[in-house]
């Protein structure tokens, strides 16, 4: 009797061990017995998700708008008598508008290509000279006091393309100081001229070479005018930038900065009266401040 416990018990034993052997394994390494019983063995390694890097183009539009000051008062030009009295306005001070397209090529690495336009600028001079001239044709006196009355007016613009490459020094990833530096072309144009002048004689003896004795001061011999075409020069444009940028949104980002502008300077055929004479713009140095939007394309 004795004998067939013992086998009796090995037998459950046994089957104990080949239920246990059988059983099945849930995903958090809960093992399931035949018998009903559960118990908790090694959780199956559950491999760590691969982060899925974010998918962008590298490509970004920007917008921009400048205050910028220069150091050009006023335009040029070979007469003598106008560079004297030129007035010219919104030369000094004026506002730039642009935009452009870039890429990044890498966190640190970015160019972009922009066009910005200036306002149109008002050119207006006006001024007097008093000079003589020989009476050959006889009168009172040997020679006649005159006064020519001039009149400048014209009106300019450009537009600038650079072609820009940026280091940018990323802080952490909102805040990001940049400097770059850019190279292109300026279109200076000009968009028409009026130019005339006005004699009269001033002269309190004699006026009139043909009678002598006259004195009817002020009388106007002549007036003439010249109108010269708008023209177009293409010239050297250069760029030093520095700034930071500043991301509000995902694709978003406010540009803050500083730009140095050279612009190489043009010059411009033109007609005073009856000579030839150059209107010349002079190279221009420009201090900008400007603020922009980038928009990253995803």
């Amino acid at each position: 009797m004795t004998i067939s416990r013992q086998l009796m018990k090995s037998a459950a034993v046994a089957f104990a061990t080949l239920a246990a052997s059988s059983g099945t394994a849930l995903a958090g390494g809960e093992v399931v017995y035949a018998n009903g019983v559960r118990q908790v063995g090694a959780a199956v390694p559950v491999p760590v998700p691969v982060p899925v890097p974010e998918v962008s183009t590298g490509w970004y539009f920007r917008v921009d708008a400048a205050y910028s000051q220069g150091d050009v008062s006023k335009y040029r030009s070979t007469d003598p008598y106008v560079d004297s009295f030129r007035a010219d306005s919104y030369l000094e001070n004026f506002p730039r508008y642009g935009f452009g397209f870039g890429y990044y090529f890498n966190k640190n690495l970015r160019g972009d290509i922009t066009l910005d336009q200036r306002n149109d600028a008002e050119s207006r001079g006006r001024g007097i000279r008093d000079y003589t001239v020989a009476n050959t044709a006889g009168g009172t006196n040997s020679t006649i006091a005159l006064r020519d009355t001039y009149s400048d007016t014209f009106i300019t613009s450009n537009a600038t393309v650079l072609a820009n490459l940026y280091a940018d020094l990323p802080v952490n990833d909102r805040f990001t100081p940049y400097i770059g530096g850019g190279i292109g072309f300026v279109r200076h144009q000009l968009k028409g001229r009026d130019f005339s002048r006005a004699t009269t004689c001033i002269d309190t003896v004699d006026c009139n070479p043909a009678t002598a004795g006259d004195q009817a001061g002020d009388t106007v011999l002549n007036s003439t005018a010249a109108t010269t075409a708008g023209g177009i020069n293409y010239q050297l444009a250069a760029a030093l930038m520095a700034g930071f940028s500043y991301k509000f949104w995902d694709n978003t980002k406010l540009d803050l900065g500083y730009r140095w502008l050279y612009l190489q300077g043009a010059s411009y055929a033109g007609r005073s009266l009856t000579t030839v004479e150059n209107l010349k713009i002079p190279d221009q140095n420009i201090h900008e401040v400007r603020v922009g939007l980038r928009y990253e394309i995803n």
